[in-house]
């Protein structure tokens, strides 16, 4: 039988299909740094279970599987899946580019899945703070505020207990705390503007540690009502902040 396989698919290996698709996924995909950051690291990581020679046509879904299988004996299930789905993304790029029509492996191969622990379930429902154990957060912070001498460690606790406070009170990501600038605080009319998220990158452009990008998702973009007691700890992070950059 004659073999039909185009020629530069036959010398594909599946670390430089990897390459390229992600490549072109952060030159097409339109996603913020962070999300570019989680691919490149769950494509090392794939890479790092798959021999460098391997070529992607020869690839079966049985050698697939044992991969997945292994990786699912030291990571989460939710891993596993961010993995899985490189894996699907990079002989589906390899479809479209290379005409690799075998891609029916994608269809034989399944994650495993594991029962949940009594604890897991429990740890899952109880995944918030009750109010004793906020008293007892804050508590601890104001013991390690007053046994500091050093003024910069006073300082630095404080301003992460009123973080800390703000973010109980408002449901907010860190990232979307620190992206606070003081145009996104009414104070009048005591809103909070929730517009962007820090990604901690050095920008190119003015050098500075720390670039407010879009939200996480569209529905995290919100205004928010603020209680006074809320106003007071942006009012004291902001003017902290003030003295820091003087």
């Amino acid at each position: 039988m004659n073999d039909k396989t185009p020629t530069a698919l036959k010398t594909l290996t599946f670390h430089q299909a990897c390459d390229e698709w992600l490549e072109h996924y952060k030159n097409h995909s339109g996603s913020k740094t962070t999300t570019i950051k989680e691919k490149t690291s769950n494509t090392n990581t794939v890479k790092s279970a798959i021999d460098k020679d391997v070529l992607i046509y020869k690839i079966t879904h049985t050698y697939l599987q044992d991969i997945i299988n292994e990786w699912a004996k030291s990571h989460s299930t939710g891993h596993v899946q961010s993995l899985v789905i490189v894996i699907r993304s990079v002989f589906k790029y390899a479809f479209k580019y290379y005409d690799l029509q075998e891609i029916s492996v994608l269809d034989k191969i399944d994650i495993p899945k594991k029962a949940k622990t009594r604890n897991e379930l429990q740890a899952k429902r109880n995944n918030y703070l009750e109010d004793s154990e906020v008293k007892e957060l804050l508590e601890c912070f104001d013991y390690l505020i007053k046994h500091k001498s050093h003024a910069t460690r006073k300082r630095n606790y404080e301003m992460v207990r009123s973080l800390v406070e703000f973010q109980i009170n408002n449901g907010m990501r860190i990232g979307e705390l620190l992206a606070i600038k003081t145009d996104n605080v009414d104070v009048e009319n005591k809103t909070l503007e929730i517009n962007g998220i820090i990604n901690w990158v050095t920008d190119a452009d003015t050098r500075a540690f720390g670039v407010k990008e879009t939200t996480k998702t569209s529905k995290s973009y919100r205004t928010i009502g603020l209680t006074t007691q809320s106003i007071n700890l942006l009012k004291t992070l902001m003017l902290e902040n003030e003295k820091e950059n003087q």
